[in-house]
């Protein structure tokens, strides 16, 4: 019976009585050194304008098994690195230059771009590839980081007064030039008064007279879960 190969990795599945005095050699090269590249092999490509398809080999060393694929070039035009048809994952490193994309896909599916400089995993289903969120893991990482992508609404004055009402950041919290009337002012944490117990506890305050009513909104122009009074006047 002759050898036959698996699907993903290619490794050589020697058939029963074949190499009877080679077999040792056999797995050696043909599964155990090709798992070793397929768990920590790092290969480098280059193109500077075509596309690049990486190389596949039954039983022997090929380009695609590695794990780590880094691509080099200086591009004239968008260039696509054809990985095969197959479940897999990759890390990428785009270490090219020139104002073109790199994207990493199979021959059939869509893929997935991987910005200058940028590294990121990537997964193939055997159609498309897609990126691993690596959103917030820092500079030149897969996904820019944003305010959206990372499910953090960052103020600034610029914030409209509806969005700071949706995450519950009353309006007279941000002037022209910094957040002011919250526990961190300007540039520095307050250590008395309203805003050191807001800041001691990570909770907003509400300055008031009263409270008149357990919907009194004091000093700020909504409510919200979680909110603290401050009496600024004395108890009779």
């Amino acid at each position: 019976m002759s050898s036959t190969y698996t699907t993903r990795l290619r490794l050589e599945k020697q058939g029963d009585g074949e190499n009877p005095n080679t077999w040792g050699q056999k797995l050696n090269q043909s599964v155990i050194d090709l798992v070793d590249d397929s768990i920590a092999g790092y290969v480098t490509v280059s193109s500077n304008s075509a596309d690049i398809t990486l190389t596949t080999g039954n039983g022997s060393a090929d380009e695609s098994r590695n794990s780590m694929i880094q691509v080099n070039g200086v591009l004239s035009q968008n260039i696509d690195v054809i990985i095969p048809g197959q479940e897999k994952s990759y890390i990428g490193f785009n270490n090219t230059s020139g104002s073109y994309t790199v994207t990493f896909k199979t021959a059939a599916g869509t893929g997935i771009s991987l910005p200058q400089g940028g590294t990121g995993v990537l997964v193939s289903d055997g159609v498309s590839v897609f990126g691993v969120d690596g959103t917030g893991l820092g500079a030149k990482n897969l996904f820019t980081v944003s305010a959206t992508n990372v499910g953090v609404a960052f103020i600034t004055a610029g914030t409209t007064a509806a969005t700071r009402d949706t995450i519950g950041m009353d309006s007279t919290y941000v002037s022209a030039g910094a957040i002011q009337t919250s526990a961190v002012d300007d540039t520095h944490i307050i250590t008395v008064g309203e805003k050191a117990m807001a800041n001691a506890i990570g909770q907003r305050v509400v300055s008031t007279t009263g409270p008149t009513s357990a919907t009194d909104k004091g000093s700020l122009s909504n409510l919200y879960t979680g909110d603290l009074w401050y009496r600024t006047t004395a108890f009779s």
